[in-house]
């Protein structure tokens, strides 16, 4: 069973292990520990095709309404890039996209 207060230490554990790689709130939702109940509360809640959408819409509220204050986003043109790091394939869309990363590990490494 999904715990949504669970949600904002399991999307800092996710950001924090990131490597510094920015992440958009797709990618830190692929990586949640509460990832499958996530999907299935999002899905009793509406259209099954919807689910997907529906729990990326969560991570990002959670990351600017409750992370804010301990997460750099910014706004970025992606461009289709792949990139495997052996279980996981990290894709992004073409257009713009948000990613975020914790500002302890921003402020670590260059700008997105």
């Amino acid at each position: 069973m999904f715990d949504p207060t669970k949600l904002p230490d399991e999307i800092r554990g996710v950001l924090a292990s990131s490597l510094m790689l920015p992440l958009t709130a797709g990618e830190i939702f692929e990586r949640l520990p509460s990832r499958d109940a996530l999907l299935a509360d999002c899905a009793r809640r509406s259209d099954a095709s919807e689910a997907y959408e529906l729990a990326t819409r969560l991570i990002s509220d959670v990351l600017l309404r409750r992370l804010g204050g301990e997460v750099a986003f910014e706004v970025i043109e992606g461009n289709g890039l792949a990139v495997d790091l052996g279980d996981t394939l990290l894709t992004t869309a073409t257009g713009m996209v948000v990613v975020y990363r914790l500002h302890e590990l921003a402020a670590e490494g260059a700008r997105f």
